[in-house]
């Protein structure tokens, strides 16, 4: 009986004894267990050989998570603590408007960070850049994709840094540019009215 014949067989029951024909050549007396996984309750049904690799495979699965929220919670702290935003109006004779959009994230930290920060952000998939700025001595990490940059704000809670950040209000300006005002003939002044708004305490 085939594998892929079995899965389908109304007696494909746990503790059943049968031969099984794969590619790989025949086995006999393969017995069919009933196994789960103690971290999300998945339950697999099957040959002893396929249980194994479905439970490594969980295994696998499950200590890949407990990786992911580790490097996340090192990096929302690394971005907490180190991120700046910056958006400007960039005016433009090539544009059709005159001007244009400039926005990106910055992390200012000490050279031997850099790379295991541009390491963890690669691993959520946020893609950066270093790049030297005058007059710094050290590589600045830059982030400037539109899609990082929303990774990165989602990651980031508002109320968890500093107000001079300007993180509430760099958020507005990118879901503006998703939502492709900056191409509209006046959009520019919907840009410069959240860049002028004052924060709570300014005067």
């Amino acid at each position: 009986m085939d594998w892929e014949d079995l899965q389908n067989e109304a007696a494909f029951e746990e503790g059943n004894i049968v031969d099984m024909i794969s590619n790989e050549g025949i086995r006999r007396m393969s017995e069919i267990v009933k196994v789960h996984c103690l971290v999300c309750g998945e339950t697999f049904v099957g040959p002893k050989d396929k249980a194994g690799l479905f439970i490594l495979g969980h295994k696998n699965f499950h200590m890949w998570e407990i990786d992911l929220n580790e490097v996340l919670g090192q990096v929302e702290g690394i971005l907490i603590f180190t991120a700046r935003p910056t958006f400007k109006i960039v005016n433009s004779s090539s544009h059709k408007n005159g001007w244009v959009p400039r926005y990106h994230i910055a992390l200012r930290v000490v050279e031997r960070f850099i790379e295991p920060i541009r390491q963890s952000l690669s691993y959520l998939d946020i893609h950066t850049r270093r790049e030297r700025e005058k007059p710094r001595h050290t590589d600045t990490i830059f982030i400037t994709r539109r899609e990082s940059i929303r990774r990165v704000t989602e990651m980031i809670p508002i109320n968890a840094v500093n107000r001079s950040n300007d993180w509430e209000k760099f958020v507005k300006l990118m879901e503006m540019i998703d939502e492709k005002i900056h191409l509209q003939d006046d959009g520019r002044y919907e840009f410069e009215v959240i860049l002028n708004e004052k924060q709570d305490g300014e005067t």
